[in-house]
């Protein structure tokens, strides 16, 4: 008997339950609650290699683990994407400015954060922008 099936069921099981309540929690309490779940599941894997544990006992375990991974794995992209938008804006105006001509390439690059500093970020001023992706969009414009 293999236990990536129950694995898998129980991955759907965890991605359904955080698609379920994301309105009700953020998505770090998902990430941190499906990290513990992952670990609690891998832990009581070990217990495998003992003689003493029948090899049944593998299935709940993967399945724990499973079910953890379908608790953390999607929210990870909602907590990392107001990041990784700047860096990809800032790099595609720095490739478009260097491409047109303006050298050096930090130059470029400082021009292209104005332009998202001015496009995008001023617009934002009333939002609820973390304070360390905010601190680095001062320290690129200043």
């Amino acid at each position: 008997m293999s236990s990536w099936p129950a694995a898998r069921v129980a991955w759907t099981a965890g991605s359904w339950i955080q698609a379920h309540y994301s309105r009700r929690w953020p998505p770090d309490r998902f990430v941190r609650a499906g990290i513990v779940v992952v670990i609690a599941g891998l832990a009581t894997f070990m217990l495998i290699l003992s003689p003493a544990v029948p090899v049944w006992f593998s299935v709940p375990t993967f399945a724990l683990a499973g079910l953890g991974m379908g608790l953390a794995y999607a929210p990870l992209t909602l907590i990392v994407l107001p990041v990784v938008w700047v860096a990809i804006t800032l790099f595609g105006f720095s490739a478009m400015y260097w491409a047109l001509g303006v050298h050096p390439v930090r130059q470029a690059f400082v021009e292209s954060a104005a332009d998202v500093w001015l496009d995008r970020i001023v617009p934002l001023k009333g939002a609820d922008l973390d304070p360390d992706i905010e601190h680095t969009l001062h320290s690129y414009v200043a």
